[in-house]
């Protein structure tokens, strides 16, 4: 974290020491600082604000709560999906799953425009329809909600379900992809 910190903090034009005090205990700040999205209205690039106090409690829970399983239950249209793509990062595995393929992928394309758009460099060494991997290792790839479709891939640190009511079978999907989590060593279910 060291080294985004100072690519930020130079950047920005401030103390490295001032960023990590920013910072400190506030993941929500550093996405905001980080991350820049476009406009729906305008359609410009600007900077990330977090829909409160929504999405600043997700994204708490997602980094502090100590449940193994990150159930939200929510209504459409206030940036969930967004916001658990936002805190998918670390040096990892991360399956997205949704009910259709065309979906999981869309939350990979939110993630490319994340990182394209990111004010500090972040290179993916892959970038295909339904997969990323960035310089680091880390690795996002899209998954449908057919459970048949839940193997044979890494260990992850955080499985992504989207739209989970949407799912034909609910627990089917979340038993096929348990595994995923149940290997590591902190995995989590986002549902």
């Amino acid at each position: 974290m060291n080294g985004v910190v100072a690519e930020f903090a130079d950047q920005a034009g401030l103390d490295p020491e001032t960023v990590e005090e920013r910072w400190s205990g506030r993941p929500d700040r550093m996405a905001e600082d980080l991350f820049r999205v476009k406009d729906l209205d305008t359609g410009k690039i600007g900077p990330l604000a977090l829909f409160s106090p929504y999405q600043p409690k997700i994204v708490h829970a997602y980094f502090y709560g100590d449940a193994s399983t990150l159930n939200i239950y929510k209504g459409r249209r206030i940036g969930v999906s967004f916001i658990i793509i936002v805190c998918l990062q670390g040096n990892s595995f991360f399956p997205i799953v949704s009910s259709k393929e065309e979906q999981a992928q869309s939350r990979i394309r939110d993630l490319k425009n994340l990182f394209e758009n990111a004010k500090i460099d972040i290179p993916m060494t892959k970038s295909v329809a339904g997969e990323i991997e960035l310089w680091n290792g880390s690795r996002f790839k899209a998954y449908t909600g057919n459970p048949a479709g839940a193997r044979g891939d890494d260990s992850a640190k955080t499985v992504f379900i989207d739209e989970m009511a949407f799912l034909e079978d609910q627990e089917a999907t979340s038993r096929a992809f348990s595994p995923f989590v149940s290997l590591g060593s902190q995995g989590m279910m986002v549902e």
